[in-house]
């Protein structure tokens, strides 16, 4: 059985960069950005971008939650809250 690696911080938000600009068709996806600064971010594009995210990283977002994942920062901390058990040793 191979082990899987969490990326590291800046791996996950270079990604989450990478994939938000080509879902999003945004010159600009970082930091600051919400749903409400770019008019690209439409619904539609909204659920492809998770839909695209979850592939990405192998997670899954909850249909509860999904609404409120309108900014890099919160899309970047719901990913990396599904991805931190798999970097800690707890339980081996």
């Amino acid at each position: 059985m191979t082990e899987t690696v969490s990326p590291d911080l800046e791996t996950i938000r270079a990604t989450l960069t990478r994939v938000g600009r080509a879902v999003l068709k945004a010159v600009s996806f970082g930091d600051a950005s919400t749903s409400a600064d770019l008019g690209s971010w439409t619904s539609l594009r909204h659920v492809q971008l998770l839909a695209a995210l979850e592939r990405e990283f192998d997670i899954e977002f909850t249909p509860e939650e999904a609404p409120a994942l309108t900014s890099f920062e919160s899309l970047l901390a719901a990913i990396c809250e599904r991805l931190e058990p798999l970097s800690g040793s707890a339980g081996d």
